[in-house]
């Protein structure tokens, strides 16, 4: 569910109570009066389907099978045609570790308006080519649980510069820029001086807060309810 999401959607989450007028009619379509209220709109605003009130995760799988096989988000015959064209690019340019010619093929995936499930072909591709070094980012994670900061950031540079041009190297520059924070983190927690600990909860915050899409999130939210303990 999270890769359909990923890959499809963008999600807006609005408080009922200060959303404007247009929404909240919106949120009367669904017809229901639950929190939560999910409306699925095209990207000109159309509606597509609404739902209220809790969601299982079956039931929110089933809503997002159904907004995407909508024909309000169908890709066109020509948008079709273009998406095989550029599939067939990306297979090759990833086959080469052409990543420039990667990212031409992905902007133009990208432009093509709407869903097809030859976009997920491109993307399973993507993700394929991608795995090794995601498995990296993970490596590097375990490396920094362990407080081996040095080590992690060296695994880190080495995905971002030898996947330069990938979207890999972007989630590896960030992860780097959220495993300073928390090597920052640790050096306060182990001299211990001063206001040691607000600042270094201030760090996993941070963390939390600016890369929450980071690996590196969820260890950070690990140690500051580890030091609110304390």
């Amino acid at each position: 569910m999270k890769q359909r999401l990923r890959r499809h959607f963008i999600c807006v989450p609005i408080a009922h109570d200060s959303a404007p007028p247009r929404l909240k009619a919106l949120f009367r379509m669904t017809g229901g009066n639950v929190l939560p209220f999910l409306i699925y709109l095209t990207p000109t605003g159309v509606p597509i389907h609404g739902t209220n009130g809790f969601r299982t995760k079956e039931q929110l799988l089933g809503d997002l099978d159904r907004v995407l096989q909508s024909k309000l988000i169908a890709v066109s015959k020509k948008g079709e045609q273009q998406l095989t064209e550029q599939v067939a690019i990306l297979e090759k340019a990833l086959a080469d570790k052409n990543y420039k010619e990667v990212q031409k093929a992905l902007k133009a995936i990208q432009k093509v308006r709407g869903y097809s499930p030859i976009k997920d072909q491109a993307y399973d591709l993507l993700d394929t080519a991608q795995a090794p070094e995601r498995k990296k980012i993970q490596e590097a994670v375990e490396l920094a649980r362990g407080d081996e900061y040095k080590k992690a950031a060296e695994l880190l540079m080495a995905v971002a510069k030898e996947s330069a041009g990938l979207p890999v190297a972007e989630t590896a520059r960030s992860a780097l820029e959220a495993l300073k924070l928390l090597a920052e983190q640790h050096q306060l927690v182990t001299r211990r001086k001063g206001s040691w600990r607000r600042q270094a909860l201030q760090r996993l915050s941070r963390i939390v807060r600016k890369y929450g899409d980071s690996p590196f999130a969820p260890l950070a939210y690990e140690r500051m309810q580890q030091l609110r303990q304390y």
